[in-house]
């Protein structure tokens, strides 16, 4: 089963570094927290995302250094499940 990782910001670059993955991309001015019964899901005009992962990248991480650290927990996940 492919797994949902969820992008936290306005940049569009991300879902290259996941191609494995289903990428879903949402800003949170725009979405809504639901927690289900135990499940994390985000919402917003576009649909509902239940995520396996999300990235929340913050501005003082560089590009670079997140791509890097992201592709290694999503492996590690990946491998784990």
């Amino acid at each position: 089963m492919m797994k949902t990782i969820l992008i936290i910001n306005r940049e569009k670059n991300w879902a290259y570094y996941f191609g494995e993955a289903e990428v879903v991309q949402k800003t949170i001015q725009s979405s809504n927290w639901v927690l289900k019964d135990g499940t994390l899901y985000m919402a917003d005009a576009d649909g509902v995302c239940q995520p396996d992962a999300i990235l929340w990248r913050v501005t003082f991480l560089a590009f670079q250094a997140g791509i890097s650290i992201c592709s290694s927990y999503w492996q590690r996940l990946c491998q784990t499940n």
